[in-house]
């Protein structure tokens, strides 16, 4: 059993597990995925409008493998069949879903407000182990405000985790798109990353 209530659509308790029953860690994560859904609706809704269907699958790949990763098996899947979709070109399949499945996402900014403690600069004990993916969700957030420069810090203190092999080559990813001002590379490189070392832990 955990701390944390029943939250409608999110298998919390199997999550943690498979986070190795670390709830803090968990809980961090909730909060940085919440601050995730206004800029990844837009990014969403932008890329689709403009026809550019790789990046839509790009941004929906994200959105599936974070809700999967944190429970939310149904808004996971919802997004892999958009995902499906835009890999095949599907615009019929994604006009008649895209809206409900957005919607669908969206409640969480609200269910999960309680999780968002942004103002809380300190890293507890329980999550040290997760400080690289509470940085990764701090430098999302300077990149979606196009905060370039101070995402760039945080990149290099991120740096100084001494990250070997797959981890090392998708920070060098991360590393080389905030450098280069493309922050859409940078934000996507940065989910793969927090992705991977999710995988680690596991």
């Amino acid at each position: 059993m955990t701390d944390i209530p029943v939250i409608e659509g999110i298998d919390c308790e199997a999550a943690i597990k498979a986070m190795g029953g670390r709830t803090e860690g968990y809980k961090k994560l909730l909060g940085s995925f919440r601050r995730d859904i206004p800029f990844k609706i837009r990014s969403v809704k932008e890329a689709y409008a403009s026809n550019d269907l790789e990046t839509f699958t790009v941004f929906v790949h994200g959105i599936k493998g974070s809700s999967k990763m944190l429970g939310l098996n149904e808004i996971s899947g919802m997004f892999l069949k958009l995902e499906e979709a835009g890999n095949k070109g599907d615009v019929a399949y994604v006009d008649e879903n895209l809206s409900g499945s957005l919607s669908a996402y969206e409640k969480y900014y609200e269910i999960l407000m309680p999780f968002d403690d942004r103002e809380k600069e300190e890293i507890s004990e329980d999550v040290s182990e997760y400080e690289p993916l509470v940085l990764l969700s701090r430098i999302k957030e300077l990149l979606e405000d196009f905060e370039d420069e101070e995402a760039l810090k945080k990149i290099e203190e991120l740096g100084k985790c001494s990250f070997t092999g797959v981890l090392k080559e998708k920070y060098e990813k991360l590393y080389e798109a905030a450098d280069r001002v493309d922050y859409y590379g940078a934000i996507d490189a940065a989910g793969s990353l927090a992705s991977e070392i999710m995988e680690k832990l596991h």
